[in-house]
């Protein structure tokens, strides 16, 4: 008899019922006619590539492996002095420093507002030409320039490094997650918006910033959003701190309009002489790979000069693989990788490949005409010299989260007019170039979006709302009148009512956010952000894995805890195809997670790139994990034991004897947002009420415990599917504070207890990332 479990909801703070929305047919209103051709290839392109996929079998991983090793060697023999002569021969790269046309009119701009537009059209300079002008003036404090992707950030810098003279080459740099070369002699750093966010957290003012660029700002990310309502408030209190925005695709008078709410602001805009450039449309086939590789070959064997390159826009990264496997089977036919005295190489180029292969779009590969596959990473801020034709999928993939059942969907869907902009100003920035849209002229005309909605819309907001709440605790400290809160400000508008008490409930029960005492004895209890709140925003992790790192901190397993973390950042997937972790620990994807990462390195292939890069991330982790808790330790693990009630180890060696079941411990008392319990029909989310089943990759599939915790979920044909899940014992579900376990009448006794409330978060902890990043 399966026992009665129920989840302890706090009825007192969240007094609204929880519902659960259909998970079909989603609205994602990401195009105007629901009838459009693009949208049908949209719906369609994740069946065609898992079909080519299944045709070529192990050929895409072989294929794979052999192009990126061919890459590695083509890189390693290029030239610096090449590099250079390639870097220097874009838009601006002759007019870096105080030369640059438009240097004058930027500095008038910047002499009487404190908040700049920079509208210009792609390849105008706007990434490299400004950062590099303010550069050579020798400013007092640093520049930040935020990208929103991390593969400009990181070549961005890489084309700084190469293009500028040779006693500010040092001074460039970048940071994304998990990545920094910034020194304290750093004056110029291109980071992601995260990143960014991360600094504003140690520096609120800004006082060791003069210039902070926020680029792309049309893209509307959800650290956009945040960011810019966050530094367009501080900046009044540091007059001497000038705020950049660029894009060459923005509504200039609505971000004007928003701007001058709060400061002083004006716009400049940059004219970039382009050359001319053809346009194609072309009618959509439903194979949209196999028509990019016809067109990808026509290309090739037509042209005779091997400086033309092609760039490529597809969905994403499986994308990718499977159409350069197609093209290396149809190339290579054509005569062993040349056709014609005409050789060739395939450049991925999308948002997941390590910082080194980033550059190998910008390296001088010569002797051969460069293919690059490309996702919408390549859309904006970069410029890859050499392209002469362009052709355009018209698609890109979307993450889209349902917080009704804490689980996600990865839709492909068209692209918006912004970005079919964006795209075809790829070229004719250095020479004549050519653009193939794979869809009608009218789709373009008529049916695009005019710019995408706002992240805030799909993706999770919950390490938003947390970081939103330890800005305003800090800052505070300093301005005892500052108010700034999510409920309270224009971001209301663009998150979902439903959406934001979910968000709220869910950081509530995984104890980030704690109860604050109210001044009046009938009001309502409010919420702050609580000890470990503020621990997990200094982590470069999601909020419920920073819980999971500091709860394996609190049982010495935090170095096992942070390689599964890690494995997790990198891809599992990737690290389990070719490792025999499954097989070594049956029931828990975790552990075969972590046995993977400590067992003998994977010979070739994505599986070893991926081996070296969650290994090195792991470090990091444990590194910063490491020196938050030195600091916090003793006020952080009163907090786990007597608001969290971790069990005591000591006292009861039998729960949890061995570092792989105390890790499943560790997993049991933090993930309880996505356990689930056995069903006939599946296993039940406690929380959600989800049905959900293990991937057919998992260690857990066919299992008959009666209790699993999954990492998080997502959505495949309409079904619910749990990735990287563990099963744990009934005795470890007992122990979780939120889960009612055991009778019926036991459950109603547990239910109606009263749900003990933490400490008021009135204690000023001054938490300070001094932490390498």
């Amino acid at each position: 008899m399966r026992p009665c479990v129920q989840f302890i909801r706090d009825h007192e703070l969240f007094e609204e019922e929880h519902t659960s929305l259909s998970l079909h047919n989603l609205d994602l209103q990401v195009i105007r006619d629901p009838g459009s051709v693009l949208l049908k290839r949209s719906i369609h392109s994740r069946s065609v590539v898992d079909q080519h996929a299944s045709a070529l079998g192990e050929k895409v991983q072989r294929y794979y492996s052999k192009n990126m090793q061919l890459l590695a060697d083509l890189c390693k023999n290029s030239t610096l002095s090449s590099s250079v002569r390639a870097v220097k021969s874009l838009s601006c790269g002759p007019q870096l420093g105080k030369d640059w046309t438009y240097f004058a009119s930027l500095q008038k701009a910047l002499a009487s507002n404190q908040v700049v537009l920079v509208k210009g059209a792609t390849g105008s300079g706007k990434s490299t030409c400004i950062p590099a002008a303010l550069l050579s003036t020798e400013p007092q404090g640093r520049i930040i320039v935020s990208e929103p992707r991390r593969v400009a950030a990181i070549s961005l810098a890489g084309y700084q490094q190469q293009a500028l003279p040779g006693n500010l080459r040092q001074a460039v740099a970048y940071a994304v997650r998990f990545q920094s070369t910034v020194t304290p002699e750093t004056k110029l750093i291109y980071q992601t918006d995260g990143v960014t966010l991360q600094y504003l957290l140690d520096d609120p003012c800004l006082l060791n910033v003069s210039y902070l660029i926020l680029d792309e700002i049309h893209e509307r990310s959800s650290n956009q959003i945040l960011l810019l309502a966050i530094v367009l408030r501080v900046i009044r209190y540091n007059p001497r701190v000038h705020v950049i925005l660029m894009s060459a695709t923005l509504d200039e008078v609505q971000l004007l309009q928003y701007v001058r709410r709060y400061t002083a602001s004006t716009s400049i805009s940059l004219d970039n002489p382009q050359y001319s450039t053809d346009v194609s449309f072309q009618p959509c086939r439903e194979d949209y790979i196999l028509q990019i590789v016809d067109e990808i070959v026509t290309l090739h064997t037509t042209n005779t000069s091997l400086d033309d390159g092609i760039l490529v826009f597809l969905s994403g990264a499986d994308d990718i693989a499977v159409c350069l496997a197609l093209l290396w089977e149809r190339l290579s036919v054509l005569g062993a990788g040349k056709q014609g005295g005409r050789p060739w190489v395939v450049i991925p180029f999308h948002s997941k490949i390590p910082a080194q292969q980033a550059m190998y779009p910008f390296s001088p590969i010569t002797g051969r005409r460069r293919i690059i596959l490309a996702t919408n990473v390549a859309e904006t801020s970069v410029t890859i010299p050499g392209i002469r034709y362009v052709i355009d999928s018209g698609l890109q993939k979307r993450m889209v989260y349902l917080p009704e059942h804490s689980t996600s969907v990865l839709v492909v869907v068209p692209i918006t007019m912004s970005s079919h902009m964006q795209r075809r100003g790829r070229v004719g920035r250095t020479q004549h170039g050519t653009c193939i849209f794979l869809y009608p002229k009218y789709v373009a005309e008529n049916e695009m979006l005019i710019n995408p909605h706002s992240s805030l819309q799909f993706e999770p907001i919950d390490h938003i709302y947390l970081m939103l709440q330890s800005f305003s605790q800090r800052f505070k400290e300093s301005f005892p009148s500052f108010s700034f809160c999510l409920e309270t400000t224009d971001l209301l508008d663009l998150v979902d009512s439903a959406k934001l008490s979910l968000t709220k409930q869910i950081l509530y029960y995984t104890y980030l956010l704690t109860t604050a005492r109210s001044s009046s004895v009938t009001h309502k209890p409010t919420l702050c952000i609580s000890v470990a709140g503020l621990a997990a925003t200094l982590l470069p992790v999601s909020p419920r894995t920073a819980l999971f790192l500091m709860v394996a901190y609190y049982y010495g397993v935090q170095r096992e805890a942070c390689l599964i973390a890690a494995g997790l950042e990198v891809g599992w997937d990737d690290l389990l195809g070719a490792s025999s972790a499954p097989l070594l620990c049956q029931g828990s994807d975790h552990l075969s997670l972590l046995y993977a990462l400590v067992g003998p390195l994977p010979k070739t292939g994505m599986a070893s790139q991926s081996y070296h890069q969650a290994n090195q991330v792991a470090r990091q982790l444990e590194d910063v994990l490491d020196k938050i808790l030195k600091l916090h330790k003793d006020t952080l693990f009163e907090f786990l034991r007597s608001y969290v009630q971790l069990p005591d180890l000591m006292s009861d060696t039998s729960l949890a004897a061995e570092t792989g079941d105390i890790i499943k411990l560790c997993l049991a008392l933090t993930s309880h947002m996505t356990v689930a319990q056995r069903t006939s029909s599946g296993f039940r989310t406690l929380f959600s009420g989800a049905i959900v089943n293990p991937s057919g990759k998992s260690s857990c599939t066919g299992t008959t415990s009666n209790f699993l915790v999954y990492n998080h979920s997502i959505i495949i044909a309409n079904k619910a599917t749990a990735i990287c899940c563990t099963e744990v014992s009934e005795r470890m579900i007992k122990l979780n504070r939120w889960l009612a376990i055991g009778t019926p009448l036991e459950v109603v006794s547990q239910v109606s207890k009263e749900i003990p409330k933490a400490e008021s978060q009135t204690t000023k902890l001054s938490f300070r990332r001094n932490v390498k990043r």
